[in-house]
């Protein structure tokens, strides 16, 4: 007696189309999301300036607007570059330790940041004094950021001006320059 043919059961796994379409459909989302991915991840190094000059910014107005010795505008001196060399990784970094340049400066605009940092930043006053007058448009102070992110001697550099409006009060000087920002 002879048993009917009964038709084969499928083997479980893909066939060949089945899996080059999966390479495709991988492959797009690979092509689609790694060079956004690696994007973020350089453009996330360079959010730091920015910010940290904003900060130094800041506290240099509240320096300057504040009435001093005989009720008269100060600068500090300069100070930095702090920390001393820029990293390719982020570091937490103490601007009141004893050997940073311009400790005085920045102990006296009361600036500290708890932000990891990767570049270095400097404080430089038209003139530190007391009694400082300037007219508007003219520059007040620079804060500068530079960095050398990837090791190859190459350095970003950001900076940041400020001057007085006609009431004496410090306002932004144009916009945050940069040079070779993602170097």
């Amino acid at each position: 007696m002879r048993r009917p043919n009964r038709p084969k059961r499928p083997e479980a796994g893909l066939t060949l189309v089945e899996t080059a379409i999966v390479i495709c459909v991988v492959g797009s989302v690979l092509a689609i999301f790694v060079p956004s991915f690696l994007d973020h991840l350089r453009t996330s190094k360079v959010e730091e300036p920015p910010l940290v000059l904003g900060e130094l910014h800041d506290r240099l107005a509240a320096y300057y607007e504040a009435r001093h010795e005989a009720g008269r505008h100060c600068l500090p001196e300069a100070a930095g570059p702090a920390p001393m060399d820029t990293r390719e990784s982020a570091e937490a970094y103490d601007f009141h330790a004893n050997d940073v340049p311009g400790r005085a400066t920045f102990e006296a605009i009361e600036f500290t940041t708890e932000r990891p940092l990767r570049f270095r930043y400097e404080v430089i006053p038209r003139r530190a004094a007391c009694g400082v007058t300037i007219d508007p448009g003219h520059i007040l102070f620079t804060v500068r950021a530079t960095g050398d992110l990837d090791g190859d001697g190459v350095f970003s550099s950001y900076e940041r001006r400020a001057t007085v409006d006609a009431n004496g009060r410090v306002i932004p000087a144009g916009i945050l320059r940069m040079t070779d920002p993602m170097e």
